[in-house]
């Protein structure tokens, strides 16, 4: 009697159990999106209405962020039903490091399709640090609130590999060195799984939008705190590195006029762009299907809405400038990088198995790079020179694949006569 009383509570609990999470799994995805929606003021990708001032020997600038959250001018979320949307996904190429606003490659572009007669919008969706996981991250948030009619993807071609392959690494370190970490991670993915609504916005506020929080304090003093630390820091073969360092490079890198987040990775990392073209590397080929599967994932959010892969330039790979700084810096650099086209080919590949057109101009930028700089020589971001010539060099590819009459008649209001 005793026993089956015992059997009738533990089912009576369980049975309770079962009912709780359903009821929560259900207002996930019932009443959280609505508050969500509601709370969109957090922002895409930063606060609205925070700014942060860059300036550096190379370059000086004041980024602000729009009321919805990205770099740009002011968005309504509603569109009018005659214009074409476009939403650019990238890194601090796409948002500009370095340009104001109107030299992007986004605007650039937007201003050239719009005199050729096209009814259309460009939103600068770049933020400074993203790799291709967070590129899909953007794109699920950002899709279905701006409901854009193409997704343009621009993807830093080794760097952003490179990124994936330092996930990986680390993925498969964590695992090594924590008993634990299966069950944290799988705890994780049915914490993700039951609950995505709220699992995003604990990811939100834990993030806390703090690349852009200051209005008033200069890059410089911020980036100068980071690299006291950072060489107080350095011991044994870290030491020799950054003592090995080109002099210029290292008297920028203490004077808070170089990024310390490239410093840190030339020491921690000195093959960083050398490995993304070992393409026969377990680690590197483990890189390459994480990096299909983020676009896969990029795709299925689309939700039927053409994806398009840009290919952008990475100055190591293309300007000599930019590979000699580089190479001052402490990466392991060969001169062979200046001519290779394997990033480009296996990004293809990927692009080709997941269903996703792509577009290189990195031939032809290498051309256009003889002549003039494009990149900051150590920053090695476009100058508002690069961004205005991959546009002139990405324009015709997009108006051969894209704004053309058999994919407009789908996709793309046609030009005005």
């Amino acid at each position: 009697m005793k026993s089956s009383s015992t059997t009738l509570k533990v089912v009576s609990i369980l049975a309770s159990l079962i009912i709780f999470v359903g009821l929560t799994c259900l207002a996930d995805r019932l009443v959280l999106p609505r508050f969500a929606d509601r709370t969109s003021a957090q922002g895409l990708l930063f606060p609205p209405g925070s700014e942060f001032p860059y300036q550096t020997p190379e370059f000086s600038h004041r980024a602000r962020i729009n009321s919805l959250g990205f770099r740009d001018r002011e968005w309504n979320r509603e569109k009018n039903s005659s214009t074409t949307r476009i939403l650019a996904i990238g890194d601090s190429f796409t948002f500009g490091m370095g340009a104001e606003l109107d030299q992007t490659w986004p605007k650039i572009l937007e201003q050239r399709l719009r005199a050729q007669g096209f009814d259309l919008e460009i939103a600068n969706l770049g933020r400074p640090g993203a790799s291709p996981s967070e590129y899909a991250e953007v794109a699920e948030k950002a899709i279905p609130l701006l409901k854009p009619d193409i997704i343009l993807v621009a993807i830093l071609q080794g760097d952003d590999l490179a990124q994936t392959i330092r996930q990986v690494r680390q993925n498969r370190e964590q695992q090594k060195t924590s008993p634990f970490s299966r069950i944290a991670g799988g705890l994780d993915w049915t914490a993700r799984f039951l609950y995505p609504h709220t699992s995003r916005l604990i990811g939100h506020h834990l993030a806390g939008g703090s690349t852009f929080r200051s209005r008033d304090r200069l890059l410089e003093k911020i980036w100068q705190s980071q690299a006291e630390k950072l060489a107080a820091g350095y011991r044994g073969e870290g030491k020799a590195r950054f003592d090995a360092m080109g002099s210029t490079a290292r008297d920028m890198f203490l004077k808070g006029h170089l990024n310390p987040g490239i410093v840190s990775m030339a020491i921690s990392d000195p093959h960083y762009f050398a490995t993304p073209l070992q393409t026969e590397e377990p680690l590197v080929r483990d890189g390459l299907r994480k990096l299909q599967d983020h676009l896969q994932n990029i795709k299925k959010f689309a939700g039927g809405a053409p994806v398009i892969v840009v290919s952008m330039p990475l100055g190591a790979y293309v300007s000599e400038d930019v590979w000699k700084g580089r190479k001052e810096i402490g990466f392991t650099t060969h001169p062979e990088m200046l001519h290779t086209t394997i990033p480009d080919e296996e990004l293809k590949k990927i692009c080709a198995a997941v269903g996703i057109p792509f577009l290189s101009v990195t031939e032809r930028f290498r051309r256009q790079s003889v002549n003039k700089p494009l990149y900051y020589k150590y920053d090695g971001h476009f100058n508002p020179r690069g961004h205005q010539v991959f546009v002139e060099e990405l324009l015709p590819l997009l108006q051969k694949h894209v704004f053309n009459p058999h994919f407009s008649s789908r996709h793309v209001g046609t030009a005005k006569p």
